[in-house]
């Protein structure tokens, strides 16, 4: 809804997000999903760390520990492109934060890698 009440003439494959935070609509609808992307990674990282603590199997822990580290790296990928969404509505430019230190593939660590660990480790 917030999406479709901005005016998004230009297409911004890397940049979107802040070249467009100067319009209101918009950056609402970019500020809550990266909230939602950030609450959503927290939770999996705190959740995935608590398990991995008690798991009795090695492959399960080693998959959680890597699930956790990839919602770490989420998280880091939020908080930069927040920082840099933030930045512009007083007149700021950290476009890099934005296109260079959380670039649109946001995790170094894709979750399926945490995934792959199980079948893996029985083989």
């Amino acid at each position: 809804m917030l999406f479709a009440l901005g005016d998004t003439p230009v297409e911004r494959l890397t940049d979107f997000d802040t070249y467009y935070a100067t319009v209101p609509p918009v950056a609402a609808c970019i500020v809550l999903y990266l909230l939602a992307l950030a609450a959503m990674a927290a939770t999996v990282a705190m959740t995935g760390w608590r398990w991995a603590a008690v798991a009795d199997r090695p492959w399960l822990r080693r998959c959680l520990r890597t699930l956790t580290a990839s919602a770490v790296c989420e998280l880091a990928f939020c908080a930069a492109r927040l920082a840099a969404v933030a930045a512009r509505w007083p007149g700021a430019n950290w476009d890099a934060l934005s296109t260079k230190a959380a670039p649109p593939s946001p995790s170094p660590l894709p979750p399926p890698s945490g995934w792959r660990f199980p079948p893996a480790d029985r083989a």
